[in-house]
């Protein structure tokens, strides 16, 4: 077994989406001055990313990697979650098509120094159990999500469903892809009743206590890597939540992940970075520094999904080939 098999694993997942989050809210005027700032809050991760030595795993909407005007995929043709590209939503402002087509973000990504994983957040950011997420529809997503990034030389294998709903799975495999983020095995999503678990979700975020190391799974031939703990925004409640409390939870995470050699997912949304950029970005750099002492110890290694799922996906070797091969 090598070195690096018996070390915990970070893995950090953005979900990268701009105005493709807000078609469910039927507008984004509120929100402007995060969209704004969400290409310099991505050029500062990077930024991290090299200072520090982290592979992440972008979750990119499908759509965001097309330009302005380009034409779609084929396989979008009668979607009827895929407007076509000439149609506009009712409150989309003409000058704002840097919301909603963002090729130069992947490029940036892709010309990080340390390796960075894309992956798919879907094509139109569709939410499973919404008009349109029948295993058909969802199949159209996913061949046209496929099709845009094979056009640009990427090879989709990571997934993560808007609002983590998760349905599908076997479309999802059928389509290539190897793991999705599954959604954290916390105690606070356990608790009975609805309200209690908003009640008990709310409370949990502004405890100073870890969040759930996590394992990987296969389940059927796609491996389920849990989130572990939501680096969130800062605006409404969660202006409240210090940012203290974000990285205390972060490092504790990260240590016990080290210890039991587990996997501390950390995840957020480059938008929501976008609502306090000094103060979340200096979070995450102290969250940072810390994985970078324990990689340093020779305890933890920062793993895109693919990287995780490749790991799982791996034929398990036996006693006997062990023996076989010492001999």
């Amino acid at each position: 077994m090598s070195q690096e098999s018996e070390m915990g694993a970070f893995v950090f997942s953005l979900d990268t989406e701009l105005a493709w989050g807000s078609v469910h809210h039927g507008g984004y005027a509120n929100h402007k001055e995060e969209f704004d700032r969400t290409r310099y809050v991505i050029d500062c991760l990077l930024e991290l990313f090299e200072r520090y030595g982290i592979s992440g795993t972008w979750a990119v909407v499908g759509k965001l990697m097309l330009g302005t005007g380009e034409a779609e995929p084929d396989s979008s043709l009668g979607n009827e979650t895929s407007p076509s590209q000439n149609e506009s939503y009712p409150w989309r402002g003409e000058d704002d098509d840097h919301y909603w087509h963002a090729p130069d973000i992947i490029s940036r990504i892709r010309s990080c120094s340390v390796p960075q994983e894309i992956g798919s957040h879907n094509y139109t950011h569709m939410i499973m159990g919404t008009p349109g997420s029948s295993a058909e529809g969802f199949d159209r997503e996913l061949r046209s999500c496929r099709e845009v990034a094979s056009e640009r030389e990427i090879e989709l294998k990571s997934f993560v469903y808007p609002r983590n709903e998760v349905d599908h799975l076997d479309v999802l495999a059928r389509n290539g892809f190897t793991s999705y983020r599954g959604n954290a095995p916390s105690w606070a999503w356990h608790v009975p009743s609805t309200v209690g678990k908003r009640v008990a979700r709310l409370a949990d975020h502004f405890l100073p206590l870890s969040a759930p190391v996590v394992r990987a799974t296969n389940e059927n031939g796609i491996v389920n890597i849990p989130a572990s703990y939501s680096y969130l925004h800062r605006t409404g409640w969660a202006r409240y939540v210090p940012i203290s409390v974000r990285v205390r939870k972060s490092i504790l995470t990260m240590r016990k992940a080290a210890r039991s050699v587990g996997i501390f997912h950390l995840w957020t949304h480059p938008f929501n970075i976008a609502s306090d950029p000094e103060s979340l970005l200096g979070g995450l750099e102290r969250i940072f520094q810390e994985y970078k002492r324990l990689h340093d110890s020779g305890l933890i290694q920062s793993r895109t999904m693919t990287e995780v799922a490749d790991r799982v996906m791996e034929p398990a070797v036996t006693k006997a080939e062990l023996t076989h091969a010492s001999n």
